[in-house]
């Protein structure tokens, strides 16, 4: 089974990247998935990112249907960073 992904969400304050809703709450993609939402993230540039935020409770996955990403992760009290680069 495979969804076309069209258009998506594009701000001039982050160049380079698009976000489309795959999902949400309203409608489960698999009876007793219990999330809020799914979305794809696409990256058009090389320096294009996502974040420099943080959730204080959240789980979140993370797949590369193409290409690959790094994850850059900071402790907020401690600013101690881990990095993953295996995406």
């Amino acid at each position: 089974m495979s969804y076309p992904i069209r258009g998506g969400r594009e701000k001039p304050e982050r160049p380079g990247r698009a976000l489309s809703v795959l999902w949400d709450e309203r409608h489960h993609f698999f009876p007793g998935l219990k999330n809020r939402y799914a979305y794809i993230s696409r990256f058009f540039e090389a320096s294009s990112h996502a974040g420099n935020h943080y959730h204080i409770t959240r789980n979140e996955f993370y797949r590369a249907i193409t290409g690959q990403f790094t994850i850059v992760l900071e402790n907020v009290e401690t600013k101690e960073v881990g990095v993953d680069r295996t995406h």
